[in-house]
């Protein structure tokens, strides 16, 4: 055999690289990377982008790629765009991830990145809340004076939270924030919660008149910052004006403040002359009669009974003597006679009188009416949708209103009410309750021929309770009336006085008496009225045997006539006599002086001693028409004359 070296080498290699390949595919292949970390981010601003640290791939296998995935964010391959798509990684490949921070305090955000089963998570923590540092902001002080003590103020702030202090002095000058907040110094300090941002209003009273103050303002918020003291331009109280006029306190029954001299003093009868001694007055008696004692009023009222007067509440006081002067908490009601107080209805309180139609209606008379009185007021109830309930009378042309007590008592349906049997129906809305549920509501004057008044409600089932239904030839609303088939009408009322012979001694009226003395005087007087025109006082002092003066609200409200009406003294339109006027009639023995509501002083001379006197009425001409038609609510007499300032300061506020 021949040897071969090259043959022999040959062969050994073959073997070799055989023993290679076999040994290197019995070795598994490596797919899983080592571990990465990412370093997380602490104290992150909010909402802001957070980028890890960059990471390298490693420990996989030659060659060997693997999966690549994100959650809760994004991530960069060899510094490539961010991407949240799943991806692959080799040996060497290196990663970043990012996210956005919260937008909260102290709060967490996580990305996580997957590289071939090996993940890591990449956090980011905003800062930790160190609480409200921020001082709120005060901007435009203001404040100015209320009369001769008070002031109002206001500061606006950027803050809707914490204590706003206010601090008066009379220095332009800032106290220490400390001592503002303590008051210390101040005038007058004061602190109020701050619940919304924007302006924050202010007020005091207790100040000095003609002193200049200035307002400082401090607002501390919750978290304790203290804004800037922010001070205002200052302003200066008003001077002192007259005095408010002091009135005495009103009687236990029901009269109103009948007379004040003008030194304060309670004016009380006394049977010595005037005005050596001028208290004369008794409070007025609450049941009247005729009797010379020297009260007010001695001839009163000329009505068919009962009649009534509101209360203040809404609730009636009922009368039964027609020597009572209607008084009640409101004051003296005085109303005129109307068309000779010709009343239709002659059942005005129970509506189960047949006389009342009733269709698709029940009505029982078991209600208790706005004078307190049981079973005198009706109660209807519909016994079906629209059902009516009507009173016809037989009665010519004439032009005439309907009022009614109303109450609901269950129910949500229309109530309605009619002049004319139905052709025309007016919805009654009964939102205006006076006393225990009970309105009074009506239709105004319309031209009817044959009237049928009467109600119709709307939805079966509804009940309302019925009072006092009237029909009268009036514009206004007059007091309730009560009838119970008997006819009667309407008079008037006349609180009136009248003297004997005009004697300086009190034979009658002290207030006559008084007048007659020749001293100067004054009157007060607060008034309610329906009517455009009537009379404050109707023939209060004859003059020369047949002048008279009295304010009047004649001609539109504008005239105060004199001297048997052959001169008349007219106001300013712009200040007339209207409804809830208060004036003064100030008399002497040449002149008359008038001031209403505050207006100018309005006057004429030439009148001569008050030496014979006829007789006064209060609120009215006697039994003519010309009446105030509502409430005189206080009278109050002077001996002494008021000047003209008292005359326009104690007439210009309206109670």
């Amino acid at each position: 055999m021949t040897y071969n070296p090259t043959d022999t080498i040959a062969a050994t290699l073959a073997a070799f690289e055989a023993r290679i390949a076999t040994l290197e595919a019995s070795t598994p292949v490596d797919e899983t990377p080592d571990a990465f970390n990412f370093t997380d981010a602490t104290g992150a601003g909010f909402s802001a982008q957070q980028t890890s640290n960059l990471i390298t791939v490693a420990g996989l296998g030659t060659g060997v790629s693997v999966a690549v995935s994100v959650a809760g964010g994004t991530y960069s391959k060899n510094g490539g765009s961010y991407t949240s798509s799943a991806g692959t990684a080799q040996n060497g490949d290196t990663f970043r991830v990012r996210h956005t921070s919260s937008a909260s305090y102290e709060t967490a955000v996580n990305t996580t990145l997957t590289i071939g089963g090996v993940s890591d998570t990449f956090t980011s923590t905003t800062l930790a809340d160190a609480g409200d540092v921020i001082a709120p902001t005060l901007s435009s002080p203001t404040d100015a004076a209320n009369g001769t003590d008070a002031m109002t103020g206001s500061v606006s702030t950027n803050e809707g939270n914490g204590t706003l202090y206010w601090f008066i002095s009379t220095s332009p000058t800032p106290p220490s924030a400390a001592n503002l907040k303590a008051g210390v110094g101040a005038v007058a300090a004061g602190s109020q919660a701050v619940s919304a941002t924007g302006t924050q209003n202010i007020s005091n009273s207790g100040l000095s008149a003609e002193t200049t103050y200035y307002t400082h303002f401090l607002h501390r918020d919750d978290a304790g910052n203290d804004s800037a003291i922010a001070t205002s331009d200052g302003f200066t109280t008003e001077a002192e004006g007259v005095a408010p006029l002091s009135f005495p306190a009103q009687g236990a029954r029901y009269d109103i403040d009948w007379t004040q001299s003008a030194d304060g003093e309670i004016l009380t009868y006394a049977s010595a002359p005037i005005p050596s001694n001028p208290a004369v007055f008794p409070i007025q008696p609450d049941n009247n009669t005729s009797s010379n004692d020297g009260r007010f009023f001695r001839q009163l009222v000329s009505q068919s009974l009962p009649v009534y007067a509101e209360n203040a509440d809404g609730s009636l006081r009922r009368f039964a003597s027609s020597t009572t002067l209607r008084t009640s908490s409101r004051g003296i009601l005085v109303e005129p006679i109307v068309n000779n107080g010709e009343q239709p209805i002659l059942w005005t309180n129970d509506l189960t009188n047949a006389a009342w139609i009733k269709t698709g209606i029940t009505a029982v008379a078991n209600e208790t009416n706005r004078a307190n009185r049981t079973n005198s007021a009706t109660r209807l109830t519909a016994t079906a949708d629209g059902g009516t309930v009507l009173y016809p009378v037989t009665l010519a042309e004439s032009t005439r209103n309907l009022y009614a007590d109303i109450k609901r008592i269950t129910g949500t349906g229309t109530v309605e009410m009619t002049l004319d049997g139905g052709a025309n129906w007016t919805e009654i809305t009964l939102n205006k309750p006076r006393y225990d549920g009970w309105g009074r509501y009506g239709l105004p004057l319309a031209t009817v021929t044959d009237p049928s008044f009467g109600f119709r409600l709307g939805t079966s089932g509804d009940q309302i309770a019925v009072a006092f239904v009237t029909s009268d030839l009036s514009p206004y609303e007059l007091s309730p009336w009560d009838m119970s088939g008997t006819a009667r009408r309407r008079l008037y009322d006349r609180p009136s006085t009248s003297t004997e012979g005009g004697s300086t001694t009190p034979k009658s009226s002290g207030l006559m008496d008084f007048l007659a003395s020749g001293a100067s005087w004054g009157v007060y007087i607060e008034w309610d009225t329906q009517k455009p025109s009537g009379f404050l006082f109707g023939q209060i002092i004859k003059v020369n045997s047949d002048g008279v003066i009295s304010a009047s609200t004649d001609d539109g409200g504008k005239t105060l006539v004199t001297a048997a009406d052959t001169n008349r003294l007219t106001v300013d339109p712009t200040a007339p006599l209207t409804n809830k006027a208060m004036m003064f009639v100030d008399t002497d023995t040449t002149g008359v002086r008038l001031c209403a509501n505050g207006g100018p002083i309005y006057s004429r001379t030439g009148f001569g001693a008050y030496t014979t006197l006829d007789h006064k009425d209060l609120g009215s001409n006697g039994s003519g028409t010309t009446n105030i038609a509502g409430y005189i609510r206080r009278l109050v007499i002077f001996d002494t004359a008021p000047t003209d300032e008292q005359m326009q300061a104690w007439t210009a506020v309206l109670p």
